[in-house]
This record gives C-alpha cells, sequence and structure tokens, in this order.
C-alpha cells in the first residue's frame, strides 16, 4: 500500500542532493577497488615484481577479501552504514600508502576495503530510504555508482602509464579523503 503513496520518483530521487552525494562517495569507493584491482600487475611489474609473485599477492589479498566483506558488515553493524563507509575509506588511504613503502603490508588493508565496497550501497540505501523505498532508490543509485566506479580502471591505467602508478595512487587517496569528506556531511 505505501508504495502507492511513496513520496520517491525517479525524478525526485535525481533532483535529490544527497542522491548524487552518496553516488559519489560510494562511485568512488568503487573507482579505488576496481582501479587498484583491474590495474594491480601493471603497477607491480612497474616496480620490478615477477609475475608469480603478483599472482600471490593476488591470491593474498583475493583470500584476505573473503573476510574483509563480512567484518566490513560486522562494522556496518555496529557504527552505521556512513561511519564503516568513512572507515573503510581511511583503511583504503591507509592501503594506498602502505603500497607505496611496503606491498605485502598493504594487503590486508586492501582486502578489507574491497570485500566492504560492495556491501555499503546495499546498507546505506536501506538505512536511507528504508525497505519500501530501496527498490527505486537502488535502482536510482546503482548506475552512478557504477559509472563512477569504471572510471577507476581507465584513471589508474593514463596516469600510471602518463606519468606513475605511485603518482595514480596518490591520486586514489586524494578522491577516497574527499568521498569521506562527501560521505561525512552526506545526512543520512
Amino acid at each position: 500500500e505505501y508504495m502507492k503513496t511513496s513520496p520517491w520518483t525517479p525524478g525526485k530521487m535525481l533532483s535529490y542532493k544527497r542522491t548524487w552525494m552518496a553516488g559519489f562517495s560510494l562511485g568512488v569507493m568503487e573507482l579505488l577497488s576496481l582501479g587498484i584491482m583491474t590495474n594491480f600487475f601493471a603497477r607491480l611489474s612497474s616496480i620490478g615484481y615477477q609475475p608469480g609473485e603478483i599472482i600471490g599477492m593476488l591470491a593474498i589479498a583475493g583470500i584476505a577479501a573473503c573476510f574483509g566483506s563480512p567484518l566490513c558488515g560486522v562494522l556496518d553493524a555496529k557504527v552505521g552504514p556512513k561511519r564503516a563507509i568513512i572507515i573503510t575509506f581511511g583503511i583504503g588511504v591507509v592501503s594506498l600508502i602502505l603500497n607505496r613503502a611496503c606491498i605485502y603490508l598493504s594487503l590486508p588493508f586492501l582486502a578489507l576495503m574491497l570485500g566492504g565496497a560492495s556491501n555499503y550501497l546495499v546498507s546505506f540505501t536501506s538505512t536511507v530510504w528504508g525497505r519500501y523505498d530501496f527498490p527505486l532508490a537502488y535502482k536510482v543509485l546503482k548506475p552512478i555508482v557504477a559509472a563512477i566506479g569504471a572510471i577507476g580502471v581507465s584513471l589508474v591505467a593514463i596516469i600510471g602509464e602518463a606519468s606513475s602508478y605511485a603518482t595514480a595512487y596518490a591520486v586514489l587517496a586524494v578522491l577516497a579523503v574527499v568521498a569521506a569528506v562527501v560521505m561525512a556531511v552526506t545526512k543520512d
């Protein structure tokens, strides 16, 4: 019955500032995940790691990410999606900084961020718009998040090849901080 009287329409969602703020912030988290993982091999090859060792690092990150998702889910349940997103951005920044100094130390942080990235769109959307308006809100937010996230693949590759992957990771860290600030000021 509520669905017949819901104030939300796709047009209203798209004109709502919170939609764009959440879409940007969550999109940047996806951008980080896609940008890092799709360029992982190229980045590590560029600094002298051999293919076998890189594959081993990917395996470590992949296995650890299996724990990252439930851990971020617990964090989300404990502190709420907005705070969990901000904390996960912090974890992502730590991973990017450690990646410049010691790749192996960065892997658990990377895995946590990767595991959490996919959880938060659903969690934040259901918290803000509720279970009845969730289907519409998700249908509007998901393409925004995906479009921003898809930029990560090219962004890291272009900066990595034109300048360096260290510069690309610095850009990602700045984007993560900006997205965390945007999330911090987004009403939940």
